[in-house]
């Protein structure tokens, strides 16, 4: 076992196909996530774990929602970020494949969703399923499917190539301009020194 991880985000309400109240029996994340020596994360609430494959993060479900999420793994060096879920109803469904593009072309990330198919007790609702990966180019990976696996070739050369779209978020981030009721969001900071 590399590690642990808790999901950060815990969700409470209902769509036009169920409800999930996880606040009634799970709380978030308390940061001690920390177990082994291949977290590499100096973040205790986003570990990455070095593989032989790469560096790996983790969010789990609600988790993928959340705009800090996949930033703060790809700031602690993951490579590729695995997403399983338990997901139902029309908006996530359509947000599923959306999201996972956004994330990986922002943050120059491959990103491996896994969504729950069919009915299960004691849940009465169908889960839609739809497991893939996504690349840093925002394009979903081929995949060979059998019948329990997902299972996509994934070039970690291209998290390395230069983008054409040209685009450098890292480079061009204001984060210390992007506030919530006066609240930096990303870390304290100051201006960059006039170039």
């Amino acid at each position: 076992m590399l590690g642990t991880y808790r999901k950060t985000h815990i969700p409470h309400g209902s769509n036009e196909q169920g409800t999930f109240c996880e606040q009634l029996y799970c709380e978030p994340s308390n940061a001690k996530n920390r177990v082994g020596a291949s977290d590499v994360s100096t973040k205790p609430f986003f570990p990455v774990f070095t593989t032989a494959v790469g560096r790996i993060g983790v969010a789990i479900c609600y988790d993928r929602h959340f705009v800090g999420m996949m930033l703060s793994l790809a700031l602690e060096g993951a490579e590729l970020v695995f997403c399983s879920a338990v997901t139902f109803g029309a908006k996530s469904q359509r947000m599923w494949p959306l999201e996972f593009a956004v994330d990986a072309a922002r943050h120059n990330l491959f990103i491996g969703g896994s969504n729950r198919k069919g009915v299960e007790a004691p849940w009465d609702q169908p889960f839609f399923g739809d497991s893939h990966f996504v690349g840093p180019n925002g394009r979903i990976a081929d995949v060979s499917t059998h019948p329990n696996l997902v299972v996509s070739d994934l070039d970690f050369g291209e998290l390395s190539e230069a983008d054409p779209s040209g685009w450098n978020f890292s480079r061009d981030s204001r984060h210390y301009i992007y506030s919530h009721d006066g609240r930096q969001l990303f870390g304290a900071g100051s201006p960059p020194s006039a170039r």
